[in-house]
């Protein structure tokens, strides 16, 4: 390649700022609160308060919200429309979920059978909660799953499979709306009660910096909220607005792509945005012009909105007006995907523009999908890119490690501090016991 830079990938969430134990675990206790649940325990009074089972790793939130309802049994009419004020829950989202209420009442009844077979395979004990998962148990149930809980009257399985097909529809709305709910939240609560920086982690991307490296954060984070946490870490001037084509530099967000990680597009996304990063203006033009004016990295009207009033608010009060509308924008323009037009506009044909002026080596992360996301990178033709996966109580028991080995090539360390742009250089090699082989756990 006719590279002069490397370019290293980071992981966002539990890589650069705790997760799992901090800003989500509040985002969950905000969604459970009505419910009288929580999910970790910030020294709340826990009186009439019940902790929810966690669900596992490795899944995504909808399939949380998912679980929550069906291990919990969180039903629309155990809260009142108050209920939902008094934790704070936003007013369009109350209104929804009052309706999918009324939706409720009419509707148990034609699942009430299925409702008792849902609550026998959820309190059973031999059944792990990873079996009870997957968007819910309802998208795996068919046929063959009621006959081995030794259902095997014909009628009755069709009459389950009926029942499953509405109730499963009412649950897609209410975790849709749930979801939404969960997003809005996570941006005031990063703004009060800010973000746990992992140890090591800037001055992880320090030493990156000073070796030449380029690098690109991939979330599955809403583009807005991933920003916040940036600019809690001290990282906005790192990542900042694209120079003259407004693209939010260096970050690809989960809500800019079709396929999030494992799959390989936002990481290939990020290549693709540095690259043209480092053509400057005047060869931006003339390359565009090539191309017969084909859409590279425009802005949305979305995103141009939310960049302005972001840029404001850090200088300046908003006005109630802006207020709302940048409170819109972070949930309906940012909590949710781009259109294709919308990626077609943003991305174009930015893959092949050449020659391209950064070799890519790898990603920095700590979960399944880092590791998967590396092996499909090098499927895709990058044999050499690497997965460094960073030790964090998720993710070092024998089993967790056993899955990893399962998603595909790693190294392991046990720190940010060990992850120096010399690990990139010595492709699965180990280091005098700092770096396990890949897919090795410590010994």
């Amino acid at each position: 390649m006719n590279n002069s830079k490397k370019l290293v990938i980071f992981d966002l969430d539990d890589t650069l700022h705790e997760a799992e134990k901090h800003l989500m675990g509040l985002g969950w206790n905000h969604l459970l609160a009505p419910w009288n649940s929580y999910f970790r325990d910030y020294g709340q009074d826990k009186t009439n308060l019940r902790q929810a089972p966690a669900p596992g790793l490795g899944v995504n939130t909808r399939q949380v919200i998912q679980f929550f309802i069906n291990r919990l049994g969180i039903d629309l009419n155990q809260v009142k429309d108050q209920d939902l004020k008094d934790v704070n829950f936003d007013e369009k989202h109350i209104q929804e979920l009052h309706a999918l209420r009324d939706e409720e009442l009419k509707k148990k009844e034609q699942y009430k059978d299925l409702d008792t077979f849902l609550e026998g395979v959820y309190n059973d004990p031999n059944l792990s909660d990873e079996g009870k998962l997957d968007y819910g148990y309802l998208d795996r149930l068919n046929e063959e799953k009621l006959r081995a809980r030794g259902i095997t009257d014909s009628e009755t399985i069709e009459q389950l499979l009926a029942e499953r097909a509405i109730k499963q529809e009412h649950i897609r709305k209410i975790v849709n709306v749930m979801e939404r709910e969960r997003i809005s939240c996570l941006l005031p609560i990063v703004q009060k009660e800010g973000v746990k920086v992992i140890p090591g982690a800037l001055e992880m991307v320090s030493r990156f910096k000073q070796a030449g490296y380029e690098y690109a954060i991939v979330t599955q984070s809403p583009l807005g909220l991933a920003r916040a946490i940036f600019e809690k870490m001290g990282l906005i001037e790192d990542v900042k607005p694209g120079r003259n084509d407004g693209r939010d530099t260096q970050v690809i967000a989960g809500t800019m792509v079709a396929k999030p990680k494992p799959d390989k597009e936002p990481i290939q996304k990020a290549e693709w945005i540095v690259n043209w990063e480092a053509f400057d203006p005047q060869e931006r033009a003339d390359i565009r012009q090539a191309l017969r004016n084909t859409p590279l990295g425009e802005k949305t009207t979305r995103y141009q909105e939310h960049q302005t009033l972001t840029a404001k608010a850090r200088v300046a009060e908003l006005s109630p007006e802006e207020k709302a509308k940048l409170k819109t924008l972070d949930e309906a323009g940012y909590g949710s995907p781009l259109t294709k037009d919308e990626r077609k506009a943003m991305f174009g044909d930015l893959k092949n523009i050449s020659p391209k002026r950064f070799d890519i080596v790898g990603i920095v992360g700590d979960s399944g999908s880092d590791v998967a996301a590396a092996k499909n990178m090098r499927d895709a033709g990058y044999p050499n890119f690497q997965a460094i996966i960073v030790e964090n109580e998720f993710n070092q028991s024998p089993k967790a490690q056993e899955g990893l080995r399962k998603k595909g090539e790693f190294t392991f360390v046990h720190n940010l501090n060990e992850v120096t742009p010399a690990i990139f250089e010595r492709p699965g090699q180990g280091s005098e016991g700092a770096f396990s082989p890949p897919g090795k756990e410590r010994g």
